[in-house]
C-alpha cells in the first residue's frame, strides 16, 4: 500500500471474504487440468471455464491469486495474503493449470523462472474456481455478470472527520465539531486500486500518530460495474454493512445515513477473492 497524502494505492493488497448463501458442492472437487477450458491469467486473477457435473454446461469463474501466493526468494508458493504480484513479472498459465512467473531474489535485479502447480489447492466445484486453502469452500450462487476485463475500481470520500481509537491521543486539531455533511466528495482519488479486491479499508491519516479518518459521503467508480462497495461503522468491517454504494450509483457523491469507517469490496461476478 503506497500512502501519498489521502492517496492510498492497493493493486497488490487483496483480503477479501464475501458471505454467500451456501450450496452443498460435490463430494469430488474436480482438477483444474480435468474440468477447465479457456484458463488463462487476466492481472492477478485467474480465468477458467468449468464444467458443473451438468452435461456439457461450464461456469467462468475466477479467482485472485495474489492473496493466495508467495515469492519466496524466487520461487512461488502457497501463502495466504501472499502478494506475489508485487515481486514477479510475466506471469502466464501453462500446461492448462500451472502458474510461471520470473520472480526477484532479495537484493539481486535478475529474476528466476518458477512454476506451482494450481492443482494443488485450487479445484473445481459445481463450475467455480475455488481454494481450499481456507478448508472444504462454500460453492456461492451462479452469478450471471460476466468476469471483467478491467478489474480496477477508485473511492473518493467526503464530508470527513478524524477520529482516534487512542482516548489519550489529542485530535482537536483535525476534528470538526460543527456539520460538514454539506462537503463535497475530494476531486482526487482517495483509494485505488488496479486488480485487488480489500477485505476491509479504514482510513488512515498519513501521519505517525494513529488517526483515522471517518466518512458520511463516498463516491466510487469501476470499469466493469460489477463491484458493489460495502460500507460499516467500524475499522474492520465487522458485522454486517449499514449501507452501500452499487454500480447503478457510481459517479455520485452518495451521502450515508451515519460515518463510515470502514469499506470492503463485494465482486459481483464469479470470483473467489478471499
Amino acid at each position: 500500500m503506497i500512502f501519498k497524502t489521502a492517496f492510498f494505492s492497493l493493486a497488490s493488497l487483496a483480503l477479501v471474504v464475501n458471505a454467500v448463501p451456501a450450496i452443498v458442492p460435490r463430494a469430488e472437487p474436480g482438477l483444474i487440468s480435468a474440468d477447465c477450458i479457456d484458463v488463462f491469467l487476466r492481472g492477478s486473477w485467474l480465468v477458467g471455464s468449468c464444467l458443473t457435473g451438468e452435461g456439457t454446461t461450464r461456469v467462468q469463474s475466477s479467482v485472485y491469486l495474489s492473496s493466495k501466493i508467495t515469492n519466496r526468494e524466487g520461487t512461488i508458493s502457497w501463502k495466504i495474503a501472499g502478494g506475489y504480484g508485487a515481486s514477479c513479472k510475466d506471469c502466464k498459465i501453462i500446461n492448462g493449470s500451472s502458474l510461471n512467473c520470473q520472480c526477484y531474489v532479495t537484493g539481486r535485479a535478475s529474476t528466476r523462472n518458477t512454476t506451482l502447480n494450481l492443482d494443488e489447492h485450487i479445484h473445481n466445484y459445481r463450475g467455480h474456481l475455488l481454494t481450499d486453502q481456507f478448508g472444504t469452500p462454500v460453492v456461492p450462487p451462479t452469478s450471471t455478470v460476466p468476469v471483467p476485463t478491467d478489474f480496477s475500481w477508485t473511492l473518493s470520500m467526503g464530508a470527513s472527520n478524524c477520529f482516534s481509537d487512542r482516548p489519550d491521543y489529542d485530535i482537536s486539531f483535525c476534528r470538526s465539531t460543527t456539520n460538514n455533511t454539506t462537503q463535497p466528495c475530494n476531486s482526487y482519488n482517495d483509494v485505488e486500486s488496479y486488480d485487488a479486491p480489500v477485505q476491509c479499508f479504514a482510513w488512515r491519516m498519513p501521519i505517525s500518530t494513529p488517526i483515522w479518518m471517518e466518512f458520511e459521503k463516498m463516491r466510487a467508480n469501476a470499469p466493469s460495474k460489477a463491484i458493489e462497495f460495502l460500507v460499516y461503522d467500524n475499522m474492520d468491517c465487522n458485522g454486517e454493512p449499514f449501507d452501500s454504494v452499487k454500480p447503478g450509483e457510481y459517479g455520485t457523491c452518495k451521502l450515508f445515513p451515519q460515518a463510515a469507517r470502514g469499506v470492503r469490496t463485494k465482486m459481483l461476478w464469479n470470483a473467489d477473492s478471499s
